[in-house]
């Protein structure tokens, strides 16, 4: 987390590529939140908190729940 904070501070332009992957989305099981995986909502939050310049890009098949309170 320290390391992609400090980067995030001094690139230009932040694309953070966030989302599922087959751990996550498979066929036949059903996941129990929407809910991003471990502290991936805590990591955007502080990114885009040290540099407001961030783009966040979501893989998933289905949907995912994001809650920030970065405006």
């Amino acid at each position: 987390m320290e390391d992609a904070l400090s980067l995030a501070k001094e690139a230009d332009v932040v694309i953070a590529v966030i989302g599922l992957n087959s751990d996550w989305e498979t066929e036949g099981y059903d996941r129990t939140t929407l809910a991003l995986p471990g502290r991936t909502d805590e990591l955007i939050e502080k990114v885009a908190a040290v540099n407001p310049k961030t783009i966040v890009v979501t893989q998933s098949v289905g949907f995912v729940a994001f809650i920030s309170d970065v405006s």
